[in-house]
């Protein structure tokens, strides 16, 4: 059951971005629309805030937590390095639904992926979203669903599915189909997929030429 003291906003509600600043400082749980489906987040920097959404999606810790971001510049906040590419992708796909995988920031705390030393960023091509994350500073995300089950796609299924848990949801309305973000690796030897999605291999080796290297597809 949804909380009782579960707050609901239009995520373009221009007290919105305040509203999920204050929720995420006091390490709540927060759901937002993306460009994508709906999604969950939380003050990256809290270990008890990243704790709580593990548990709240009922989410195997050994999964790592990609980071939203508002702004490509804030890579600087959570990646140690641009790797070779980097500059590049994020100019053509950005924002959009193009995850990059770069190696973490030594001060980032551990909890957002403790059996990896890389961190997963996006900016999302969500305008309402973005003006929330200008705020809220990169958030530590995941779909808005229990773990296994299917994201939601609007506000109603996010009640349905991780009400109990949150404590501010922005309602964006029902989001259209879309396929989940892409996402590369940009940590290794050559560039590697990990995840094919909304943008497809050739999109991106006319950004990178042929040294993408591999290709794993993995479930969305």
């Amino acid at each position: 059951m949804p909380r009782s003291d579960l707050s609901i906003l239009l995520v373009d509600d221009p007290r919105a971005p305040d509203v999920a600043a204050e929720a995420c400082a006091a390490g709540a749980v927060i759901a937002f629309p993306t460009d994508t489906v709906y999604g969950v987040g939380v003050d990256l920097w809290q270990p008890t805030a990243l704790a709580r959404l593990y548990e709240v999606k009922g989410r195997s810790v050994e999964k790592a937590l990609p980071i939203l971001m508002a702004d490509a510049a804030d890579w600087k906040r959570v990646a140690a390095t641009l790797p070779r590419g980097a500059d590049e992708l994020m100019s053509a796909f950005w924002p959009g639904a193009l995850t990059i995988v770069l190696p973490r920031r030594s001060n980032v705390p551990e909890a957002v992926g403790p059996l990896t030393s890389t961190i997963a960023v996006r900016v999302p091509a969500h305008a309402g979203l973005r003006r929330v994350l200008e705020r809220t500073g990169p958030l530590a995300t995941s779909s808005a669903n229990r773990s296994g089950a299917t994201p939601a796609m609007d506000a109603e299924g996010v009640r349905e599915q991780l009400g109990h848990g949150l404590s501010l949801l922005l309602d964006g309305g029902r989001l259209p189909p879309s396929q989940p973000s892409t996402v590369i690796d940009l940590t290794g030897a050559e560039p590697a997929i990990l995840r094919l999605g909304a943008i497809d291999k050739q999109a991106i080796v006319r950004v990178l030429g042929d040294r993408v290297a591999s290709v794993s597809v993995t479930a969305g």
